[in-house]
């Protein structure tokens, strides 16, 4: 097993409201990185709710977070957004394609989507300043989106966990076909959960989708291992 020292981070997790009284396994998840060695940075698109936090460690986290729409509201940062975007204008170009191409049809998810747009536009230069080499999302909606968008500006790579129902319940809305073919791996929290997210990927793409139980969080093991090896030969049974 590889040697924590040995991944290249930093990492950000970003989600749509962190911390809170229902994402304690993101807390697990951070904590148990951390005390591996790994640099973990904490993004949410939402500030957190005050009234929903629980604990020492939700409290301190909440004031380390990154508020990506407060940030908004930074006229430096905006800035640097403009900035970053200028001086990347294929990237960006390309981000608006991706954009656009995953956007879902009708006049409010074009407007939707014209806001995770912005959002990924606000999230990377933040991490560009925090060197940030890896970008993980929990849950794959919205906040996945804006996931996938930043890393395609700020070039780096991105992984996904999916949680599930609802998140398969919307799959076409998600687009959790193309987040899947572009992620360096995707963690499903439970065989079932594999087996679910492979009825919406490429056969192709199976070989990325691994099970990391809430309960034992190993994301930068499984990171390192994704960015480091070869296609794994892992089990191709067909989705129930």
């Amino acid at each position: 097993m590889p040697e924590p020292q040995r991944f290249r981070g930093p990492i950000a997790m970003v989600t749509g409201r962190y911390p809170g009284l229902s994402l304690t396994f993101i807390d697990r998840e951070v904590r148990a990185l951390r005390e591996m060695g790994v640099d973990v940075i904490t993004v949410t698109v939402r500030s957190p709710d005050p009234q929903a936090l629980s604990g020492e460690f939700q409290h301190e986290e909440a004031g380390r977070v990154f508020r990506l729409l407060a940030s908004a509201r930074r006229p430096a940062h905006v800035a640097k957004a403009l900035a970053m975007a200028a001086l990347h204008p294929r990237r960006l170009a390309a981000t608006a394609r991706l954009a656009i191409t995953t956007c879902p049809a009708g006049a409010r998810a074009m407007a939707l989507q014209l806001a995770y747009f912005a959002e990924a536009l606000l999230l990377a230069p933040h991490l560009q300043a925090r060197g940030v080499k890896h970008l993980h999302n929990h849950l794959g909606d919205s906040s996945g989106t804006v996931t996938m968008l930043a890393a395609e500006l700020a070039a780096i790579p991105f992984s996904i966990t999916l949680h599930g129902p609802e998140i398969f319940q919307s799959a076409q809305r998600w687009r959790l076909d193309v987040k899947i073919a572009r992620a360096k791996f995707v963690a499903c929290i439970s065989e079932h959960g594999r087996q679910q997210t492979m009825r919406f990927s490429d056969e192709a793409h199976w070989h990325k989708l691994k099970v990391v139980h809430n309960q034992k969080p190993r994301l930068m093991m499984l990171t390192w291992w994704m960015q480091s090896s070869p296609k794994s030969k892992t089990t191709r049974s067909k989705p129930s």
